[in-house]
């Protein structure tokens, strides 16, 4: 996705500006460097205050939630980490994360329409971590309902109360995509060629049994263990014969242990549907292939987390109570200033602002900061770090200042509303140009993982533009660049001027071809630098 947000192909800026309100809001102030900057900073800093308000919510102790805090920086976090401990970002899952912490700490006072709200809104920025524990959520209540017997007249209420909002509002965002379908009528492809394009496409993320054979996730399971024992101790041994240290509600820590048992529940039951796809119908699997669930193991770390955290708190009480009994005077006067709750929390908010600057990856170098204190409107090119296009090197000898600087030609001398053939392996070049381009691997090849219509007409414009390749001809695309990048580079620019007359009869309007020197097209040639040229189609 561009650093600007909505994705610049017609189809694909369509479904993401009906997907999320993020685009429509703040689609004018993408391009303003120091809007990134400080929104950055604001967004990252209320994440970590209502990361804060959350766990002192569970435990009514700000010396557990600055710990805890601490850990959300360094502990491992599995899938969708990258809000809490990623760089400074002005993104839709920032606003998204948001919600869901606002919605998690109204579900933890019980005030289940007020979550059921904040979830939707989180719905709107961002779906896929907040579908995830939305989903988690209602069986987690719906067990503490049962367990708390509160009769079904008041349970069903409550229940209600938690889904219908939620529900309403992911029903609206869904006929608004709808309405908006950009890709028309189409025969969806079977769904057994979607998968095999999505597993071929991002398989991390389409298929958990790849992700765990690449990645695995024995950190994140010995964590959840472990806060599951501790739980333990502290209900049926902590409280009956340690009072002295139990400072956890019971209900709390049931609360807790319901969210990290459920979230690895719904990873298992990945693993079981991915097994015996091929035997569920397909629009139960229309729903679990962009499902990502592995995602699961983020929401056990925001209540496993916490556990830990209680673990150090009550350690450090044990000790410290071992110490007072032992130590002089002074020694105790320390050792009670250092357990004092409230002068940790007045530390929590300067040291909350300086940890969301310094480690955050992007800002922490005082130069970026000062090139981000810009309130001019940027191209593209000023947002974009070398990690962003280090896959360039794939295609010697093409570099990143030649693509730069035709991009900002194209900007300058096309009309706005100019439709681009562009190259399809290279994720920036129409984006840098900013305007609208027909096909790219990495941007569109995204989203058709998450749609089967979408996947079917992204396929047929692939295939289409070079020359009946396929994604069974990649050994791998999930990595951008790489020898599939290759064959696609091969492919493309070995068009000729019939098979670009053929694709604009299919599709007419274009008025542009980005490619590279040495594709020689009995087109108009309007521009060129070293390594890039540009024709123009007369209509």
């Amino acid at each position: 996705m561009s650093k600007f947000g909505a994705t610049p192909t017609i189809e694909a800026n369509v479904l993401n500006t009906s997907s999320s309100l993020f685009y429509p809001i703040f689609q004018g102030v993408f391009d303003i460097p120091i809007v990134h900057l400080i929104l950055g900073i604001i967004l990252k800093t209320a994440i970590f205050f209502l990361l804060y308000l959350v766990i002192y919510e569970l435990f009514k102790k700000h010396s557990i939630a600055v710990i805890a805090i601490i850990f959300f920086f360094y502990l491992h976090m599995g899938s969708s980490s990258t809000e809490i401990q990623g760089i400074l970002a002005f993104t839709s899952r920032q606003f998204s994360t948001i919600f869901i912490l606002l919605s998690l700490l109204f579900f933890i006072k019980r005030r289940y329409l007020f979550a059921s709200l904040a979830m939707g809104l989180a719905i709107t920025f961002q779906s896929l971590n907040a579908v995830h524990l939305f989903a988690v959520s209602i069986f987690v209540l719906i067990l503490l309902l049962i367990i708390e017997k509160e009769g079904w007249p008041r349970s069903i209420k409550k229940l209600i109360s938690y889904l219908a909002p939620c529900l309403v509002i992911g029903l609206i965002m869904y006929l608004r995509i709808q309405l908006t379908n950009p890709v028309g009528d189409v025969t969806p492809l079977s769904v057994e060629d979607w998968w095999n394009f999505g597993f071929a496409n991002e398989g991390n993320d389409v298929s958990l049994m790849h992700r765990l054979s690449v990645y695995g996730y024995s950190h994140e399971m010995i964590y959840s263990v472990v806060a599951l024992i501790l739980i333990a101790l502290n209900v049926f041994i902590i409280k009956k014969h340690f009072p002295k240290y139990d400072i956890a509600s019971k209900p709390i820590l049931i609360i807790a242990a319901l969210f990290i048992l459920i979230s690895w529940c719904e990873i298992a039951f990945g693993l079981f549907w991915e097994r015996f796809l091929v035997y569920f119908p397909d629009f139960i699997n229309d729903i679990f292939i962009p499902w990502e669930f592995h995602k699961g193991t983020y929401i056990s770390a925001l209540f496993y987390i916490p556990v830990l955290a209680l673990a150090v708190i009550q350690i450090t009480m044990v000790v410290a109570n071992f110490i007072i009994g032992k130590a002089a005077d002074w020694l105790k006067l320390t050792v009670r200033w250092l357990l004092v709750e409230k002068r940790l929390a007045c530390l929590f908010f300067i040291v909350m602002l300086a940890l969301s600057v310094i480690l955050s990856k992007h800002f922490y170098n005082p130069q970026n900061v000062a090139k981000y204190w810009n309130a001019e409107r940027q191209p593209y090119a000023f947002f974009a770090n070398e990690a962003d296009y280090e896959y360039i090197s794939y295609f010697s000898p093409l570099t990143w200042p030649a693509i730069v600087e035709i991009g900002e030609w194209i900007r300058n001398n096309t009309p706005e509303n100019a439709l681009i053939f562009t190259l399809p392996y290279v994720k920036e070049a129409a984006v840098l140009a900013d305007r609208l381009y027909f096909l790219n691997e990495k941007f569109d090849g995204d989203l058709a993982t998450l749609n089967r219509k979408y996947a079917t007409y992204y396929l047929t414009k692939f295939s289409g533009m070079l020359d009946g390749l396929s994604y069974d001809d990649f050994e791998k695309t999930d990595d951008e660049g790489g020898e599939s990048y290759v064959q696609i580079r091969e492919r493309y620019l070995s068009l000729t001027t019939e098979d670009f007359m053929g694709l604009l009869e299919q599709y007419p309007g274009y008025n542009y071809i980005l490619t590279e020197k040495g594709h020689k097209l009995d087109f108009e040639l309007v521009y060129s630098n070293a390594e890039l040229l540009v024709y123009k189609i007369q209509p």
